[in-house]
C-alpha cells in the first residue's frame, strides 16, 4: 500500500477488503491532500466500506484517454496498431459506458468482425487491444469489477508463413539490389533482424573487435546480442558513416531509413521473384540455419524467439529429423540380431507349442 506520483497526479496502491490490488488516482496534486486520502481510503479498507461503484465513462472517451496516456507512451508503432485497432472498436462500442461491455458485447463484435470476412488473426490483435484497455481501466480506476475478455477465448489462426528463398534465388534477389539497397539485404539475411531491430541498429551497438552486435530495439524490450560471421562483418564495414547520424541504416536526412519497400520491390522484380515479403528474409534466416544443422534452441536465441513454440515452425526443414529422432532407440533392447536368431530356433525345435495365457483371479476374501 502507497502513494506514488503520475504525471504530477498523485495515486494510491492498497488491497481491497476482498484482497484485490487496487491502483485509484486521489486526482489531487498536494501531497498533503493526497496523503489525508489515503489515509480516509486505508480506514474504510480496514472497516470494509470501501467497496466503488463504475464511472459513467463512455467507451469512446476511454479511448482517448488510453491512446494519449498509454499507447502513445508505451508503443512506438501506436498508429499502426493500437490506433487502427481502436477505431474498429469504437464504431462497434461508441455509446456504450464500460460497465456495459460484457463478454456478450464482446461476442457480438467478434461475430460482426466474422461477418465482415477479417481474418482471426485479425481479431485476436483487437482483442488483445481492448484487453489491454480494461486492464488499464482497473488499474486507474476507470472500471471496477473483473476485465470482461478474460472469459473470451482467441479465436484459432492458421501457422505462420515460413515462405524462404532456396540459395540460388537468394543469390540472384540480391544480385538484383541496387548497389546502396544491397547491404539492406545482406544484413537482413545473415542476422535474422525484425525490420525494426535492424533500422534502428546504431554504430554503437556494433563491436567489430568482439564480433558482436547489441538489438536493443527488440519486440519485447530485452537486450539480445548477436554474433557476426565473417560475410556479416565485411558488408557492415563496407557502409559508409553518414556524420551526423548514429544509425547504421539512416537516410539523407539522419534518421533510420524506413522507406525501402520501393527498392525491394524492384529487385525482386527485377529477379522474377513473387509472393515474398521482407519479414521472410527473417524466415530464409530460420530455414537455413535449420537445414544447416543449427539445433532449434540456438535458432530460438539467435532470432529472439520468445517461445520455442515460434521456432518450431522450422523443424520439418532439419535434414533427416525425423530419422534423428528413432535413431537414438537403437540399442536400447540390446542385439536384435541374436533375439531374432534365437526366437527362431525356438520355434523349429518345438512347431507344435500353443502359447497359453495365464489368467490370476484374485480373491476378495
Amino acid at each position: 500500500m502507497g502513494l506514488y506520483l503520475r504525471k504530477k497526479i498523485y495515486w494510491m496502491s492498497y488491497i481491497s477488503s476482498e484482497g484485490r490490488h487496487i491502483r485509484e488516482s486521489t486526482k489531487c496534486t498536494d501531497e498533503k491532500e493526497a496523503k489525508a486520502l489515503f489515509h480516509r481510503r486505508k480506514a474504510d479498507v480496514l472497516e470494509g466500506k470501501e467497496k466503488r461503484k463504475n464511472k459513467l465513462m463512455k467507451f469512446e472517451e476511454f479511448a482517448e484517454k488510453y491512446l494519449e496516456t498509454y499507447s502513445k507512451v508505451e508503443n512506438k508503432s501506436w498508429e499502426k496498431s493500437d490506433k487502427v485497432y481502436i477505431s474498429s472498436l469504437k464504431k462497434f462500442f461508441s455509446g456504450y459506458y464500460l460497465s456495459a461491455i460484457n463478454q456478450d458485447a464482446i461476442l457480438g463484435f467478434r461475430a460482426k468482425k466474422k461477418g465482415e470476412g477479417t481474418q482471426n488473426g485479425g481479431i485476436n490483435r483487437i482483442l488483445a487491444c481492448l484487453k489491454s484497455m480494461f486492464n488499464r481501466a482497473i488499474e486507474w480506476g476507470d472500471f471496477v469489477g473483473v476485465n470482461p475478455m478474460k472469459f473470451v477465448k482467441k479465436l484459432d489462426e492458421p501457422s505462420g508463413r515460413t515462405t524462404f528463398l532456396e540459395k540460388e534465388d537468394l543469390i540472384r534477389l540480391v544480385k538484383c539490389c541496387e548497389n546502396d539497397f544491397k547491404p539492406y539485404v545482406l544484413i537482413a539475411v545473415h542476422s535474422g533482424l525484425r525490420f525494426s531491430e535492424q533500422m534502428g541498429l546504431e554504430w554503437h551497438d556494433v563491436d567489430f573487435k568482439n564480433n558482436i552486435i547489441s538489438v536493443r530495439h527488440t519486440k519485447n524490450g530485452k537486450l539480445r546480442m548477436l554474433s557476426m560471421n565473417g560475410d556479416m562483418k565485411k558488408v557492415l564495414e563496407g557502409i559508409p558513416r553518414q556524420e551526423d547520424s548514429s544509425y547504421v541504416f539512416c537516410g539523407k536526412d539522419g534518421k533510420p531509413n524506413v522507406n525501402v519497400r520501393g527498392a525491394f520491390d524492384r529487385a525482386k522484380t527485377k529477379a522474377k521473384i513473387t509472393k515474398f515479403h521482407w519479414h521472410d528474409l527473417r524466415h530464409t534466416t530460420a530455414s537455413h540455419m535449420v537445414m544447416g544443422g543449427v539445433d532449434l534452441y540456438s535458432v530460438k536465441e539467435h532470432l529472439g524467439h520468445c517461445t520455442i513454440a515460434m521456432t518450431e515452425r522450422y523443424a520439418h526443414l532439419s535434414k533427416g529429423h525425423r530419422e534423428k529422432v528413432v535413431a537414438v532407440l537403437n540399442g536400447i533392447t540390446g542385439n536384435i540380431n541374436r533375439h531374432h536368431k534365437a526366437s527362431h530356433k525356438k520355434q523349429r525345435k518345438s512347431p507344435n507349442r500353443k502359447s497359453v495365457t495365464k489368467t490370476v483371479t484374485i480373491s476378495n476374501n
